[in-house]
């Protein structure tokens, strides 16, 4: 340890006295980026199924609530007695009484999905309907909504 002379003794104790709350800052950091971070857990997603028989000029609407931002996607899971029979799946907003739709796909098949983002929580809805106008036959389906 170095002896300094006595002018210098007032300087050193003064620069000891400044750099004490540094040094313990310091003390408690970490290259560990982890700490500190509190990440939220991953909102698990709700699927909603539907299910019901489509005749011609027919439209069904389903509402369902949305809890929080997040991927919303309709699914025709089945479609029956042919998979391949084209009809309508939308998703929108719901009032309470009409659902404004927002996104469709006009020409949806068994295994065809609509997929959207809800920014908010809310209410909203997802529509099946006879697109063509022309059905051959009633069409049986399960539509599952997955949401936040």
């Amino acid at each position: 340890m170095a002896i300094l002379p006595r002018t210098h003794r007032p300087i050193a104790r003064c620069l000891a006295v400044v750099a004490l709350p540094f040094v313990v800052m310091l003390a408690g950091c970490s290259n560990d980026s982890s700490l500190g971070i509190v990440t939220p857990p991953p909102i698990a997603g709700i699927t909603d199924t539907f299910s019901d028989t489509l005749t011609v000029n027919a439209a069904k609407t389903f509402p369902f609530v949305v809890t929080g931002p997040g991927t919303l996607t309709a699914l025709v899971q089945t479609l029956s007695p042919d998979a391949s029979q084209i009809i309508g799946i939308a998703l929108g907003t719901w009032n309470g009484t009409t659902c404004q739709l927002v996104l469709a796909n006009d020409a949806a098949i068994e295994g065809s999905s609509v997929v959207g983002q809800a920014s908010v929580l809310g209410n909203f809805c997802v529509r099946v309907y006879d697109s063509t106008g022309n059905l051959p036959q009633p069409a049986s389906y399960v539509l599952e909504v997955t949401h936040p």
